[in-house]
């Protein structure tokens, strides 16, 4: 029987011979395949085809194979998602750093006299942080009957210390002004006491010039409060008043207090109508510019909050790949509350400028006698 030739082949896969296919493809499958794919019974076409037909199952990648592949292809779509989905927990959380630190801003703007809260149901038509002595002052003012109520807050330096509140009805200091004095009593309990200050001697309870009633105190952390009522001349629109504290308290008697220049610069006056604290003039006109600048920078910063927020949730639709129906409800929610602000800013600017018209510019709603104020009306 004659053994067939293994002529050398030329096409469309190469330059080959049999015998070089055949090893190349055994070494190629290796342990594998012990299927044989040369048989002398067979013709050099059969061959071939059956070589090729190998090949292509040799270079077929397996089952484990493509696992591996379809991994990679998730860890590729992984990676380019990545950079988003991680950049959005940082754009996040600096964005709430910001919102943080303008809610923070807005409250020490607004003052911390109107978050000040008081027993036995106290409300006050007004408030305003003094420049001195990180005290507060809150009151009522009712012109018929030309009677102050009001409320001091400050923290003596000791808590055997004392606060002190006064009209002066003659000058701006502390000469010749109608003391109200808190302090611990002998008992321990808070109480108030009236001083005419005349010197700068050591000061005696007495009498002052004008009638005061339901004179209380509190002692609670760290600060004293005195309240009470103080009937005023008819007439009086505007006070001159001087606020103090002191450090101690020796046999009932308040002593003298420190003279830093917060001490000595403890004074101002009280406008009872318009509602408004103020010192020298030089303070005043820096603390004008100053509100002006910070109110341009509380705008920017609200504005450029609320911008970056409704565009962190856009990116963060295109990242999920929600429906449309999702971007076009968050559209509409936007468009509502949008809708809401212009209502309130523009009811707002009514209420201004209808107050501006009656020429006042008293920033809170009438009060009641009681001093329990109203709600703001158009």
């Amino acid at each position: 029987m004659r053994t067939p030739r293994w002529p050398h082949h030329e096409g469309e896969y190469g330059n080959f011979t049999a015998p070089t296919a055949v090893a190349s493809i055994a070494k190629l499958l290796g342990e594998h395949n012990d299927t044989p794919i040369a048989s002398p019974h067979l013709s050099p076409h059969l061959y071939k085809a059956r070589a090729l037909s190998v090949a292509s199952l040799a270079t077929r990648p397996s089952q484990s194979d493509r696992e591996k592949q379809h991994q990679q292809k998730k860890m590729k779509t992984k990676c380019r998602v990545l950079p988003g989905a991680m950049a959005a927990p940082g754009f996040q959380l600096a964005l709430l750093s910001l919102v943080i630190f303008a809610v923070a801003s807005s409250a020490a703007a607004a003052g911390a006299c109107s978050s000040v809260t008081f027993s036995s149901n106290r409300v006050y038509a007004a408030c305003s942080d003094l420049p001195r002595l990180s005290s507060s002052l809150h009151w009522s003012f009712d012109a018929a009957a030309a009677t102050l109520s009001l409320a001091f807050v400050a923290p003596p330096p000791k808590p055997e210390g004392w606060i002190a509140w006064a009209i002066n009805p003659t000058a701006d200091g502390m000469i010749g002004s109608q003391a109200l004095i808190a302090f611990h009593q002998p008992n321990g309990s808070m109480g108030v006491r009236t001083y005419n200050i005349t010197g700068y001697g050591p000061i005696a309870e007495g009498a002052i010039e004008f009638q005061t009633s339901d004179l209380a105190a509190e002692y609670s952390g760290g600060s004293m409060r005195i309240f009470g009522k103080v009937k005023l001349p008819a007439g009086t629109t505007a006070v001159k008043q001087v606020w103090q504290v002191g450090s101690s308290v020796a046999d009932g008697v308040p002593q003298q207090h420190a003279t830093e220049q917060e001490n000595l610069q403890s004074k101002g006056k009280l406008d009872l109508i318009k509602g408004a604290v103020s010192v020298s003039e030089t303070s005043s006109s820096r603390n004008k510019n100053y509100r002006f600048y910070w109110n341009i920078y509380h705008h920017l910063v609200g504005y450029t909050v609320i911008i970056l927020g409704i565009v962190n949730v856009f990116e963060g639709l295109d990242i999920l790949g929600v429906d449309h129906k999702w971007r076009a409800g968050y559209i509409i929610a936007i468009c509502i509350l949008g809708g809401i602000a212009l209502f309130l800013e523009v009811a707002t600017w009514i209420v201004v400028l209808k107050r501006k018209s009656n020429g006042s510019t008293k920033p809170y709603g009438e009060s009641s006698s009681n001093g329990v104020q109203k709600p703001l009306s158009v």
